[in-house]
């Protein structure tokens, strides 16, 4: 019947540009757009001639975004790193590369915290643990983290209720941190 071949060209007409506009997004790097377009696409039709090229497309746009986090992540750019990686997850969450940047950035993030908390910055600290906490850092490395922060607190306390100016004695502060370690230990 004429009417069904009419019908099946369209059809295959609309997924064409389906993987079209996916393979564009990809090369514009909008992962995220390109990933949930190949969803579609494969939906309607998992054998479509096109979609192995599409998905290519995706993947190589997919592994530039994650060199680039790396780099981020090298040089120390967190927060850089931080919004290169979201459409990498949005797209491909099990992605083996996407799953090592994200766990390296949760490592950065925490050991962030660490720093800046040692150095009495306390709100920026909390929002790196946050941070990781969003990309599903382990609950036992949250807490730990938190637990530091608390130390650093305390020992801020002791340091200012013994007169001690902060920052005046990094070395006091260093073997203050380190005699509350070992008393909760």
């Amino acid at each position: 019947r004429p009417q069904d071949v009419v019908a099946l060209e369209t059809r295959e007409d609309a997924l064409s540009d389906l993987l079209l506009r996916a393979r564009q997004a990809s090369e514009r790097d909008d992962v995220a757009l390109a990933a949930d377009l190949l969803r579609r696409a494969r939906g309607f039709d998992p054998g479509h001639a096109d979609l192995p090229f599409s998905q290519e497309t995706l993947s190589r746009a997919l592994d530039g975004r994650v060199r680039r986090v790396s780099r981020a992540i090298g040089r120390g750019r967190l927060d850089t790193a931080l919004k290169a990686l979201a459409p990498a997850l949005q797209a491909a969450p099990d992605e083996p590369g996407v799953v090592a940047q994200r766990d390296r950035l949760v490592a950065a993030l925490l050991q962030d915290s660490r720093r800046l908390a040692r150095d009495f910055h306390f709100d920026p600290a909390l929002e790196r643990i946050d941070k990781a906490g969003q990309l599903h850092a382990a609950p036992r490395e949250l807490a730990l983290a938190r637990q530091e922060i608390q130390r650093a607190r305390s020992a801020r306390q002791a340091m200012l209720d013994a007169g001690t100016v902060p920052g005046a004695g990094r070395e006091a502060l260093v073997r203050l941190l380190e005699r509350i370690a070992d008393a909760e230990a």
